[in-house]
């Protein structure tokens, strides 16, 4: 059952620079979880001739559980379509970071420290995960983990790194 509104304003269509796309939940409910926050979408292409990039944002992002329980999220990440020659050849780019608190009230965050890139020819060859970049996982009460996807070979391999101890595993499995 859902109850609520989820409203949404746009400026002009998103692959026009500058257009923005808000969506904001009011009194909003899915299955008795209260849904609340605001996520905004930007074209902050310089021209329709350069790469697409979208900033996207979530503020205030809190699901309210029916027992009380709250989990809170904060978004900011630009994502960037790299057009190539040939569209086989495109790479699909994100920056940006996460954070808030699971159901525990443990916070957490993600940063991408160097950016993620994945590419559409690894795609096709059945690699879903990025096949370069790195982002840095902290969580309440755990050591930092560092996941390192690699130097664009199209491999499911990723590198993880905490406390000094590092081991390469392959996600495909």
């Amino acid at each position: 059952t859902r109850s609520g509104q989820i409203l949404l304003t746009y400026t002009q269509r998103l692959y026009r620079p500058g257009a923005s796309l808000s969506i904001e939940s009011l009194s909003y409910v899915v299955e008795g979880v209260a849904v609340e926050g605001s996520k905004t979408i930007t074209n902050v292409s310089a021209s329709l001739q350069d790469n697409m990039s979208l900033n996207v944002t979530l503020a205030n992002g809190k699901l309210i559980f029916p027992n009380g329980d709250i989990v809170t999220r904060q978004v900011n990440k630009t994502y960037t379509w790299v057009r190539a020659a040939h569209p086989a050849l495109d790479e699909f780019q994100v920056d940006g970071s996460v954070q808030g608190t699971k159901r525990s009230g443990d916070a957490y965050s993600c940063q991408i420290t160097s950016t993620l890139i994945w590419k559409r020819k690894c795609k096709r060859q059945g690699i879903r995960i990025p096949v370069e970049g790195i982002k840095l996982i902290q969580k309440s009460g755990r050591p930092d983990l560092t996941v390192d996807f690699g130097d664009g070979s199209c491999d499911s391999l990723i590198t993880l790194s905490a406390n000094g101890n590092s081991r390469t595993i392959d996600v495909s499995q």
